[in-house]
């Protein structure tokens, strides 16, 4: 569970405004599992393995349980569930390792949210794609595209 404490001002309809709350945030809990490929290894075998493909998967849910009050605007819990497929899929050809991964978060309605209003959020998806190059046991480098959300797209 975690514990987290916000403190933000700024402008309101051009008057000055602040807001603090401190509290529990929304439980997280994530199951993983691979597969195809990675396969357990010893000790021994560990420094011998060398990455074909590996694809996985991950199931991801936000439960509300967070401090929430929906007479306030600003909160540490969000109300709502969301639920986070995930698959991935790595390749090491060579001293490259390739890495995709695709997820979709689902959410579920904010009946209480602030003003007496619903919040709704339609889906969001998102794609990230890694490129590592291990120049060798000790150095490696990475190249990051960034994960754009399908909503944020014009």
């Amino acid at each position: 569970m975690p514990y987290a404490r916000l403190s933000a001002s700024g402008n309101v309809r051009e008057q000055a405004q602040s807001v603090e709350r401190t509290g529990m945030g929304d439980l997280l809990a994530r199951l993983s599992v691979n597969l195809y490929g990675a396969p357990a290894l010893s000790l021994r075998e560990f420094p011998r393995y060398h990455q074909d493909w590996i694809i996985g998967a991950t199931l991801q849910v936000q439960a509300p349980t967070g401090h929430y009050y929906h007479e306030k605007l600003v909160n540490i819990g969000t109300n709502r569930w969301a639920v986070k497929p995930e698959l991935g899929a790595s390749k090491a050809p060579g001293p490259w390792t390739l890495e995709s991964e695709a997820s979709v978060v689902f959410f579920t309605d904010n009946d209480e949210f602030y003003g007496g209003n619903v919040r709704h959020q339609n889906p969001l998806f998102a794609v990230q794609a890694h490129a590592i190059y291990n120049f060798s046991a000790k150095l490696w480098g990475r190249s990051t595209e960034p994960t754009t959300p399908a909503a944020a797209r014009p």
